[in-house]
């Protein structure tokens, strides 16, 4: 019985990190990560493509955003054997610029009801509906980040984050002139 509950959280939490890693993939603007989270054969019904997740992957692929963060929440998951049922609740911002070169701010939220399947000892997705609840675009406005990037030297103090492969999450590495030997 103990050991029937310790393998349902383990793949709980299997499950969990797939999803973690498909957002992941998402705010990098990483493909390659986004689709290691679906079966070859899965499906996505985003509604920017739908059926194969080839189609959202090619979507993905050509993205034009600055920016991109998913923080995934109220992870509820029912396991049946080899397979599973997730609803998880996501909070998405994105930013980019139309072609007048106005910036935007779109955030969305909703939530994704995932098909999970183990094959071969891994979990994965084999179909995710994703649900539109709620959204706001505007105009962005000028932001901190704005101010510190005009100061001289502010590359020098503060690490930005990146929607490509060179953010710190992939190179773990401090940039130049970051690392210090003792206390500041």
């Amino acid at each position: 019985m103990a050991e029937d509950a310790l393998l349902a959280l383990l793949a709980k939490q299997e499950i969990t990190e797939v999803l973690y890693r498909v957002a992941r993939g998402t705010d990098r603007g990483d493909v390659e990560l986004f689709g290691s989270g679906f079966h070859e054969d899965g499906t996505d019904y985003h509604g920017l493509a739908n059926g194969p997740v080839r189609n959202i992957l090619t979507v993905l692929g050509r993205s034009k955003l600055l920016l991109s963060q998913h923080a995934i929440t109220n992870v509820l998951i029912d396991l049946d054997g080899d397979k599973a049922r997730a609803e998880s609740c996501f909070n998405a911002l994105h930013q980019s610029r139309d072609e007048a070169g106005q910036l935007w701010d779109e955030m969305l939220r909703g939530r994704y009801l995932d098909r999970f399947e183990r094959r071969d000892g891994a979990w994965k997705i084999s179909r995710r509906v994703v649900l539109w609840d709620w959204s706001r675009m505007q105009p962005s406005g000028e932001t901190w980040f704005d101010r510190m990037r005009q100061r001289p030297g502010a590359e020098d103090r503060y690490i930005f984050g990146r929607r490509d492969r060179q953010d710190l999450v992939y190179t773990d590495q401090l940039p130049a002139g970051f690392e210090h030997e003792g206390p500041a």
